[in-house]
């Protein structure tokens, strides 16, 4: 049997709920394969990423939502994400697996110009998705549709497996890189001291932006280890500035989301990544962890 594949990509997306009946494990392990190469200047062409690119945490919100979206059987992207990246694929053949599926996205990387973000091929756009440095955390679902239709109800095909991915924060922000390849900017890096029992963070990026809400630096004491949680001792007005590898705050979600954040933890320290939860109603401001890796 004939199979045709086929690929696209967005910016923005939105929130359902349903269980994926699919394998979380093997959809995380062959994206964080992507970003481990790219760490290890396995893709030709590509530039080592310095600070390494974070792994990736499976989110299951995420997840419910591209599931969700998957089985509507529509080829194209949802209208109302927010600060979500999404990657589409779809086969007639009905054993393409989630990991072909990141291949497929990973292979654009052979049209893809780092230094001036041009891309010689048809898209280039899931690539960068996958690799995306500020990205920390994926979901994704599938379905078997019989047929699947185009946004204006064209059949495009009979039958096909669709995998749908979904990320946060979003990818492909215009006129930017994926990552960074020069070390970063250390002023922007969060970090823990197990001295103090602070979180620092001196530039977070309020997402998305307004004139209400502006760019802040600020400091968060431990208030607990069970769960994990910190409340906000410190803030301040930061001059605004459009840097791409920064912490970001995302309005919508709630989150924290900390791409770069150093311990000290027994003398000894380490570079993570971090994702935060605010507390809801908490006076102080108080944020929990999440995820951290």
């Amino acid at each position: 049997m004939s199979r045709t594949f086929n690929l696209v990509l967005g910016i923005t997306c939105c929130l359902q709920s349903a269980a994926w009946a699919g394998d979380p494990a093997a959809a995380l392990q062959s994206h964080n394969q992507v970003r481990m190469d790219v760490n290890a200047g396995d893709f030709p062409g590509q530039p080592v990423a310095d600070p390494p690119l974070p792994l990736l945490n499976w989110d299951q919100p995420l997840a419910d939502g591209a599931e969700a979206y998957a089985k509507q059987c529509v080829w194209a992207h949802s209208s109302d994400r927010v600060n979500e990246g999404e990657n589409l694929a779809y086969s007639t053949g009905l054993d393409f697996s989630i990991g072909e599926a990141v291949e497929l996205w990973a292979d654009e990387y052979r049209g893809y110009d780092f230094a001036t973000g041009a891309c010689s091929i048809s898209a280039c756009g899931h690539y960068t998705q996958l690799v995306w440095q500020n990205t920390l955390l994926v979901g994704c679902g599938e379905a078997v549709c019989a047929p699947l239709r185009s946004s204006s109800g064209a059949v495009l095909a009979n039958q096909a497996r669709y995998h749908v991915c979904r990320y946060a924060t979003a990818g492909n922000i215009n006129g930017r890189p994926p990552y960074v390849i020069d070390g970063g900017d250390p002023t922007v890096v969060a970090d823990y001291s197990e001295r103090t029992q602070e979180l620092t963070v001196p530039y977070a990026l309020i997402w998305p932006p307004s004139n209400l809400v502006q760019p802040v630096g600020a400091v968060f004491e431990l208030v607990s280890v069970n769960p994990i949680r910190f409340a906000l001792s410190q803030a301040s007005d930061e001059q605004y500035r459009d840097d791409l590898h920064v912490s970001i705050y995302d309005v919508h979600s709630a989150r924290l989301f900390l791409p770069q954040l150093e311990t000290l933890l027994g003398g000894v320290l380490q570079r993570h990544s971090a994702v935060l939860r605010t507390v809801p109603g908490s006076q102080p401001f108080q944020i929990e962890l999440q995820y951290f890796r």
